[in-house]
């Protein structure tokens, strides 16, 4: 594994990230009535900007996590810094959304759901039946050895979201992969040598139970599944073919 340091000025752990803020993060977003709504950070990308003719940095989450122009906060209390806004994504029905307005940089968090190590990315890559990921939702942490048992599904969750274009994994030892809070977050892939490539974006579960990885403590019980579904960032790409994935060294 290409452990690599990120580049930021003080500790900084998926609880609290500071500046450029990276993958693998836990934020959080007024939702309302005195709730909040708890999802993960994605990936770092590049989007162009047509007016201006230059890059943007953005950061990839979930969809079904956000509404367009929500603010977006670091950590678990709505007085910390600010991630940035929710912008409207292109991905023709994919659970993708995008955070734009402050700096952003090509790291995921890697380890446990305490975890302040990060990790390069290398690139992207579109997910295969029968290939392993890995995610990494901040409430859970990393879990990996999830296998693809099918792509392009078209996912309806309670409550009535639909998303196109899913792909579903099962955990191989049984352990549960994600949970509540880990939406957003990133699925990955690590080559035979040991580099970090984006596969997709946190989507949701399916027969989800309690018991979880990492972080059990959420308001009314954390759910948790070994069966989860993610929207691969290829979808993004394909839609946006000017913008790109950001890679190390930047």
């Amino acid at each position: 594994m290409h452990i690599v340091a990120s580049g930021k000025a003080v500790a900084a752990s998926r609880d609290y990230d500071m500046t450029p803020f990276i993958a693998g993060a836990d934020m959080l977003r007024d939702a309302g009535n005195g709730y909040v709504t708890e999802c993960t950070t994605a990936f770092a990308f590049n989007h162009f900007d047509l007016t201006t003719h230059l890059n943007v940095e953005q950061l990839f989450t979930a969809d079904h996590c956000t509404p367009s122009g929500a603010v977006w906060r670091t950590g678990s209390y709505l007085s910390n810094p600010t991630i940035g806004t929710a912008v409207g994504a292109t991905t023709a029905g994919s659970d993708i959304a995008v955070i734009s307005g402050q700096d952003y940089n090509p790291y995921m968090y890697y380890g446990a759901n305490t975890s302040n190590s990060a990790v390069a990315i290398f690139g992207y890559v579109t997910p295969i039946v029968g290939g392993l990921v890995c995610y990494s939702g901040a409430p859970s942490g990393t879990v990996c050895d999830n296998k693809v048992t099918n792509t392009g599904l078209t996912v309806t969750y309670g409550g009535g979201l639909t998303y196109q274009d899913l792909t579903r994994t099962e955990q191989t030892t049984g352990v549960s992969a994600v949970g509540n809070g880990d939406s957003g977050g990133p699925a990955f892939v690590i080559d035979p040598q040991g580099y970090v490539y984006a596969a997709g974006i946190i989507s949701g579960m399916q027969n989800a139970g309690s018991s979880c990885q990492g972080d059990p403590a959420v308001s009314g019980g954390r759910q948790c599944s070994a069966i989860a579904f993610f929207a691969p960032v290829s979808d993004y790409f394909f839609y946006n073919e000017l913008d790109s994935i950001q890679v190390y060294p930047g």
